[in-house]
Order: C-alpha cells, then sequence, then structure tokens
C-alpha cells in the first residue's frame, strides 16, 4: 500500500494509464497528492516486472471469475 492511503502500487499505474500518463488528473482521480503518484511511478520503474505479472494474474482471475459466473447463468436460465 502507498503510504497514507489504502491504494495498492497497481491500482494506481492502472490509473495513471487510463488518465494518459497524467499525474494530476490520476491523483484528482483517486483523490490522493500528486506527489503520491509520483511515488508509485517511481516504485513502478523500479519493480516494472513484478507489479505487471500481479496486473495480469488479477485479470486472468476476473476473467476466469466473470466465465464461470456466466456458466452458471446460462445454466440458471438467466
Amino acid at each position: 500500500y502507498l503510504v497514507g492511503t489504502r491504494l495498492k502500487v497497481r491500482q494506481v499505474m492502472e490509473t495513471v494509464r487510463g488518465h494518459d500518463a497524467d499525474i494530476d488528473q490520476t491523483a484528482s482521480s483517486l483523490g490522493i497528492a500528486s506527489a503520491t503518484v509520483r511515488a508509485a511511478v517511481a516504485y513502478y520503474a523500479e519493480f516494472t516486472d513484478e507489479v505487471d505479472q500481479l496486473i495480469t494474474e488479477l485479470a486472468n482471475e476476473a476473467e476466469a471469475s466473470e466465465t464461470a459466473w456466466r456458466r452458471q447463468q446460462e445454466l440458471l436460465g438467466r
């Protein structure tokens, strides 16, 4: 977690990407200081592979969960 927040670096980086790398817009969107976003970017720069791997794993888990849910809904006739 980033100090003083309940946010993880991956969450901040996903938001940074969603805002075309605009630090101030990301900070405003997340309700945190621009310096905190810069700290997340600095951490990401040092541990890119690890953070990207986690992002990929979580996306795969979410996709698998949604697929299972859709299959269940089909079986229930919904």
